[in-house]
């Protein structure tokens, strides 16, 4: 009998804390989910303005689903602006993508980082964040990097928008 007293409050111990964890994390979701996407709502306007310019403001925008990254689109004054999320194994990336519209023509305008939990974070935006944020050709930047999967990651999100922006002109 005394073996199973020692499992039983063993057993209610344990349970106690698992327990009590939980409602400590629900406890700090509760009170950071707020601020949390408040500090990303003040990435994207920030990354808007970064792209597009002083001044710019959003006229509407919304959620979207275009294949594996893009998940909401912001209508500009002077473009549109995508923004992207995907992972690799060495993390996380939300990045923005800008479009400028020039009488239907759409032209790549520029990106900024939302988003980066990869590993080699710091590389990827040193050797290749800073070089395709506002270039002409984005291809012409080389993804191997120091952080070639995060780079190639990066590419693979620009070109599904430039994708999706292409498909309006057939429309």
């Amino acid at each position: 009998m005394p073996l199973n007293k020692k499992y039983i409050i063993t057993s209610i111990t344990l349970g106690t804390i698992a327990a009590s964890s939980a409602v400590l994390i629900g406890l700090a979701n509760l009170l950071t989910k707020d601020k949390i996407a408040q500090n990303e709502r003040e990435k994207v306007l920030n990354g808007i303005v970064e792209i597009f310019g002083e001044g710019t403001e959003i006229a509407s925008e919304g959620a979207v689903s275009y294949g594996k990254y893009i998940n909401y689109q912001y209508d500009v004054n002077g473009g549109y602006a995508f923004k992207a999320t995907g992972s690799n194994t060495y993390g996380k990336i939300t990045i923005l993508v800008g479009f400028s519209n020039a009488n239907g023509n759409y032209a790549y305008k520029g990106l900024t980082m939302i988003v980066d939990e990869q590993t080699y974070a710091s590389t990827l935006e040193d050797n290749y964040i800073t070089q395709v944020s506002h270039t002409d050709d984005f291809d012409s930047v080389d993804v191997k990097c120091g952080a070639t999967y995060g780079a190639t990651l990066v590419s693979d999100m620009v070109h599904e928008a430039k994708e999706f922006i292409e498909s309006w002109k057939n429309d």
